[in-house]
């Protein structure tokens, strides 16, 4: 019962950290278009008093622009701290957040807790939890496969394996083919070596996959969409009917 309860403790002070993260994600967002006016009116600012006073003008606005950055966080102080928190539970759902926090300046400093928290937790992910990353949040994994930090690269290696994530293929494979010579490189090459055919593996049923779907027949009762015709247009439920075409729409543009 106590173990429950514990565990319980746990999950939900794992999910308060995630919201302070969380909403401090969305208050950088809406600061976004505060921070591009404020720099078009330093570079206005920088422009006129070039033209006026010279190039040696450009000192002014220059520390003006360098006294703004230096106050500028990227990460408030009580995200930094929930992101410190996080690195203690054994919780998979921190694995995004920490993941994201690699590529955070003001981190920096911190990598090397974040990494080892993620060495820890990264083989536990499900593929279920693991496609909840984003494109950019995988990239990082991407980039951290290399031999600078052996037991990272392992265990991000043990994850892509066992979730079958083919957007490793070629970084996979390109491990498998190096020579390693310290002990840790050895066997994140070994690791390689054996995930390499399991998503080689993956991604031929991927394209086998596609491939029926594209040539599968169309029974001959089954129904094909509605043409646009007069009877079409009189559509007895025009509230149903999409207000706008999306076929052509593509796709959008990360923290």
């Amino acid at each position: 019962m106590f173990d429950k309860s514990q565990h319980s403790k746990e999950r939900d002070e794992v999910d308060r950290l995630l919201l302070v993260l969380r909403l401090g994600s969305e208050r950088r967002r809406r600061t976004t278009l505060r921070d591009k006016m404020i720099v078009f009116l330093l570079l206005a600012l920088t422009i006129v008093y070039v033209a006026e006073f010279g190039l040696s003008s450009i000192l002014f606005p220059g520390l003006l622009f360098l006294l703004w950055l230096s106050n500028r966080r990227m990460i408030s102080r009580a995200e930094r701290e929930a992101l410190l928190q996080l690195t203690t539970f054994d919780d998979t759902r921190i694995v995004g957040a920490l993941v994201s926090a690699l590529r955070w300046p003001d981190m920096e400093s911190h990598l090397p807790v974040i990494k080892s928290a993620l060495t820890r937790v990264l083989p536990q992910v499900s593929p279920e939890e693991y496609v909840l990353l984003t494109p950019a949040q995988r990239t990082v994994l991407y980039q951290n496969l290399n031999f600078k930090d052996a037991s990272f690269a392992t265990a991000i290696l043990k994850a892509v394996c066992t979730t079958e994530d083919i957007g490793a293929l070629d970084t996979v494979s390109w491990l498998a083919s190096r020579q390693a010579r310290s002990k840790g490189a050895q066997e994140v090459v070994a690791l390689a070596n054996i995930c390499l055919p399991i998503l080689l593996a993956r991604k031929a049923r991927s394209g086998e996959s596609l491939l029926r779907s594209a040539e599968r027949p169309v029974h001959p009762h089954e129904k094909l969409p509605r043409t646009v015709g007069p009877e079409s247009i009189a559509d007895p439920n025009p509230l149903l009917r999409p207000s706008v075409d999306f076929t052509d729409s593509g796709p959008e543009a990360q923290v």
